[in-house]
């Protein structure tokens, strides 16, 4: 999926000094919308666990992504 935005959707980050230069690496946050039974019945139970209703929608979520330096592909 991250593939499919190309190298132009990351953007480098550098979040701290380490003992070996500053640790950084490139991100992307993709909006996606799950699409799974699982991850659809789990979001029915707590809806209607906290307002006992579930209007049937799974939201968009974000998906954090890292594409190392060096790396052919983005992780996971």
């Amino acid at each position: 999926m991250a593939t499919g935005e190309g190298r132009a959707a990351f953007q480098e980050v550098t979040w701290r000094p380490g003992s070996r230069g500053a640790l950084c690496s490139s991100f992307a946050a993709l909006h996606i919308r799950p699409a799974d039974r699982a991850v659809e019945r789990a979001v029915r139970a707590r809806a209607c666990a906290e307002q006992g209703w579930w209007d049937g929608i799974l939201h968009d979520l974000r998906l954090l992504t890292e594409w190392p330096p060096g790396a052919e592909a983005p992780t996971g």
